[in-house]
């Protein structure tokens, strides 16, 4: 019965690392490169994409999972951003990790979300952008590169954003309005 006890503790640890609420982890630098590591991945209707096929836009990539509370509830806000923006030169792209196609499917209908979702299912995007935790959020401009976001809880740039935030701040806005003219 000890082990099992230890080992519970164990995996709720893993799972709350793994799932950040923000409140831990703020924003993350990466690496000094501002190359975006090119990917592909199934969206949501099982087409085989390739993140490259972006390039022209700007592309606010969201990493997530479906059973990561914190990424459930930021998920309204992204959805409110790429409507927000659906008509410019920003695509808000969320990217499913370590979720089947059928479950991402039942996830967008039961939430009504129109953003494109796009599922990991080999790991590539998760292994190339070193995702150790969801939600982890990245700014990319129409040359394909990282480019400074602005966390919505701090207020400053950083190259990635780690935790649940909401995306439709009006600073957030704003910056994101900027960024792309």
């Amino acid at each position: 019965m000890f082990w099992l006890a230890k080992i519970s503790i164990l995996c709720t640890s893993l799972v709350l690392l793994a799932c950040s609420s923000g409140t831990v982890l703020k924003s993350l630098d990466i690496s000094s490169s501002n190359t975006a590591h090119n990917f592909s991945a199934r969206d949501s209707r099982g087409y085989l994409r390739k993140l490259s096929e972006l390039r022209g836009k700007y592309v606010l990539l969201n990493f997530w999972a479906s059973w990561c509370q914190p990424c459930i509830q930021e998920m309204g806000s992204l959805e409110r951003v790429a409507t927000r923006f659906s008509k410019t030169r920003l695509v808000v792209l969320a990217v499913a990790i370590d979720d089947p196609l059928a479950r991402v499917r039942r996830f967008k209908a039961l939430h009504k979300l129109k953003l494109p979702i796009w599922i990991d299912t080999r790991g590539e995007a998760k292994e190339k952008f070193a995702v150790r935790s969801v939600p982890s959020t990245w700014l990319l401009n129409s040359q394909g590169e990282v480019a400074p976001l602005l966390d919505p809880d701090t207020g400053k740039l950083a190259k990635v954003v780690v935790g649940a935030r909401h995306w439709d701040k009006r600073d957030v806005l704003h910056f994101l309005r900027k960024q792309i003219r």
